[in-house]
Order: structure tokens, then sequence, then C-alpha cells
């Protein structure tokens, strides 16, 4: 058994090191696999891994894609961030309800998506703002035109 935990942990190390992507990617699925097989965890190999999602450690940690969860304060914002990481990595965003979104990115694309989202969400306040106002103004019009043709409606209606 402890020969298996060397060779798992050697696995572990070239998916966490390998300077190759396609490798650590390799590398991070095949311990996987091995793992499920000999009913061992991450955590056995690597303490550091004792998290509640270890895969997605390990994904994070070897710069691979790995899924995470990011809430919003509105479906704008979402809209917003997930525009931003779609352009980074297509087909990364998957809506769950409201103004949460599932991601599968990189770490590094994780965090400029992050910082760009940062930079454009005063701006995009700004703008939604000025939409509102807009919207606003424009239902006050048409009310007040739509009443008026209630109101001409009931005066051509024949009889007193």
């Amino acid at each position: 058994m402890e020969a298996t935990r060397e060779q798992l942990r050697r696995v572990l190390q070239l998916a966490l090191n390998s300077p190759y992507e396609g490798e650590r990617a390799k590398a991070a699925s095949l311990l996987l696999q091995r793992l499920e097989a000999s009913g061992l965890t991450l955590a056995d190999l690597d303490p550091s891994f004792h998290v509640p999602a270890p895969e997605n450690a390990l994904r994070e940690r070897a710069g691979l894609p790995y899924e995470f969860e990011v809430t919003l304060n509105s479906r704008e914002e979402a809209l917003l961030y997930g525009g931003l990481l779609e352009a980074l990595v297509p087909s990364s965003v998957t809506w769950l309800e409201g103004h949460r979104l599932l991601c599968l990115a990189p770490a590094s694309v994780r965090q400029k998506a992050d910082d760009l989202f940062r930079r454009r969400a005063p701006s995009l306040h700004l703008r939604l703002a000025a939409a509102q106002k807009q919207a606003l103004q424009e239902y006050q019009v048409r009310r007040r035109v739509l009443f008026e043709q209630a109101v001409a409606a009931e005066l051509e209606q024949d009889g007193p």
C-alpha cells in the first residue's frame, strides 16, 4: 500500500509541477482515477487537500480549469461577468439561478475576469442608472398617451 501511495504522490507532483499543461491535465486525470480505484483521497497524499472540493483544489493548484461559483448583486452584473469570462474562455459559464453563475476556467483567467469586472462595474452601474431614468421617462410619456386615448375613447362614445 505504501508503494501505491508513493507512486500516487509522484503523479500528484507531476500534476502540480509539470511545465506542460497537457501533461498536468493527464496526470491530474490519471491521479483522480487511480485514487478512486485505490480508495485513497488526495488528503491521504497531501494534507493540504483536506478541503471541501479537493478535485477542484487539485485542478486550481495545477493551473487547470476548475469549477467555481460566482454570486453577483444583480442579473445585469451576472451578464457582465459572464460576458467577460466567455470572452476569455468560450463556453465557460452556466447560469444557475437569479444572478449565480457556475464557471469553468483556470485561476489566471478567473483573476483576469475578476479584475476586468471590478474595473467595469462602476461604468455598468452608471449606464444602468441612466437606463432606468430613461425607462421611467418613457413610461411616463407612454402612460400619459394611453390615458389620453382612454379619455378620448370615452368622450367619443355615443350617448350621455
